[in-house]
């Protein structure tokens, strides 16, 4: 059974400190996510629902890419 995902809103400076809490990189979606529940660290970059994600990027703020 698959672990839903809890999506993250990490910014760019910010993203080796949410790697070394247990954060992980998806390519394909270009953002960052907890790869399972539980780890408390990580709840501060929660990610909004996904309406008000879409309307932060159109205003220059969404999510940051990883080289």
């Amino acid at each position: 059974m698959a672990v839903e995902r809890l999506w993250l809103d990490v910014p760019y400076s910010e993203k080796d400190e949410a790697k070394a809490l247990g954060a992980r990189w998806d390519p394909a979606a270009k953002r960052w996510y907890a790869p399972r529940t539980g780890l408390a660290g990580l709840q501060r970059w929660a990610a909004l629902p996904m309406r008000k994600h879409r309307q932060r990027q159109r205003h220059g703020s969404g999510a940051p890419s990883e080289a």
